[in-house]
């Protein structure tokens, strides 16, 4: 009897462990307060080129909020009209994926898609039903997955199973689960209170991405980037030391009060967007109002994950087109990041002296009307091995 009790402790134990996460970052970034060196995004890049998105009646994207590419075409979701579009590698337009309804192969809102590129598919992600739409890629119906939790957004790992970012509204209370392709949840992480307040805070921080077919997640008000894979424990693999006042680890779910002192500009904090390659983690953060911080817009990072270089926005303030183009909205598997150059900041007369310092945006600028669709910017970063020996880092103090 006594043996049959300690096999079952022992089981809960390891049930118990498998839902911990390891709190041992195997990276840790420091920001560092040393003089940089400046760089134009052409200098670092190996790959630079400028996509202007062709402009019909049947493609007029309002809000583009995600991208993804392959084998030469852009997919492109626009959330103010929720539409799925096709576009070439030059921005000719080609096609639309399904269509609004409630017929079938229609759908009622996208909140996401991503590409399977093993299976051939693209799929949509309805968050107000809660379920997916996959169609074939020149967009013929497949079938609908009615799903048990209505997630935000999610992706496709290694063409196996999903993993979706849930909603704080959601009374399951975990914030990330894996399901098999039929829908079916195989794992969940990440519980959070029941008394915490429910806050959609995707657009500001927290948020998840793929890398080497794991899950990179970011809880909300954290700073640190977790690597999940199924059936295995969660892994610190980031931690990011921003040499600001954090929000309080005590507080981590009160929600209200973050969003509070956010808006006040009282706390540093990592934004949504983070992206791993081979070379680098890219990353946006905010920082808190000083005399030198005026403003509270998100600023992009980059490190360099060999030499443990770190590179802030501050060594690109003289290429205007790093400046006034987006954080990148994809990167694809062989490190080709994309980012969108929206037509108004071109347009914007605050923004003349930039525009002005390059041909490319002042051609641009003229040729473009402020209906125009957004100019995708596609880039690919060579950074030098001889970065660690010129102690090329940024200077915080002055961001």
């Amino acid at each position: 009897m006594e043996r049959i009790i300690g096999i079952f402790l022992l089981v809960l134990f390891l049930t118990s462990c498998k839902k911990e996460t390891s709190k041992h970052p195997s990276v840790f970034i420091d920001f560092q307060t040393k003089e940089s060196k400046f760089f134009t995004l052409n200098e670092l890049t190996s790959y630079l080129k400028l996509i202007p998105l062709e402009t019909n009646d049947s493609a007029l994207i309002k809000r583009l909020k995600k991208i993804q590419t392959f084998k030469n075409k852009i997919y492109i979701l626009d959330s103010g009209f929720d539409n799925v579009y096709v576009f070439n590698e030059s921005g000719n337009f080609e096609r639309k994926i399904g269509k609004r309804g409630h017929g079938p192969g229609e759908y009622v809102d996208i909140g996401d898609f991503e590409l399977d590129t093993v299976r051939k598919r693209i799929v949509l992600l309805s968050v107000e039903l809660g379920e997916l739409l996959e169609y074939s890629l020149p967009g013929e119906f497949i079938r609908k997955i009615k799903l048990p939790i209505k997630p935000t957004q999610f992706r496709i790992v290694d063409g196996k199973y999903y993993a979706f970012y849930n909603s704080f509204y959601d009374v399951s209370r975990r914030n990330l689960y894996f399901t098999d392709l039929d829908g079916n949840i195989l794992d969940s992480f990440f519980r959070f209170p029941s008394n915490s307040k429910s806050m959609d805070l995707t657009e500001v921080t927290g948020n998840m991405s793929d890398y080497d077919g794991k899950i990179l997640y970011t809880e909300p008000s954290d700073a640190q980037i977790y690597e999940v894979e199924l059936s295995n424990p969660p892994r610190e693999k980031y931690e990011i030391d921003m040499r600001s006042k954090v929000w309080d680890e005590d507080q981590k779910y009160d929600f209200n009060a973050f969003f509070k002192s956010l808006n006040r500009g009282e706390i540093a904090y990592l934004g949504s967007t983070f992206y791993e390659t081979d070379e680098l983690l890219f990353f946006t953060y905010i920082l808190p109002l000083t005399e030198d911080v005026k403003s509270l817009r998100k600023r992009k990072a980059i490190f360099n994950k060999r030499f443990k270089v770190l590179y802030l926005e501050k060594i690109f303030r003289n290429d205007p087109l790093f400046r006034l183009m987006s954080a990148p909205l994809n990167v694809d598997a062989s490190g080709l990041f994309t980012s969108k150059l929206e037509i108004w900041r071109l347009k914007d007369k605050q923004n003349g002296s930039l525009v002005n310092q390059s041909e490319e945006l002042k051609k641009l600028a003229e040729k473009m009307n402020s209906n125009s669709n957004p100019v995708l910017v596609q880039y690919r970063f060579k950074l030098k091995n001889e970065d660690k020996d010129n102690n090329i880092y940024t200077n915080f103090s002055g961001n």
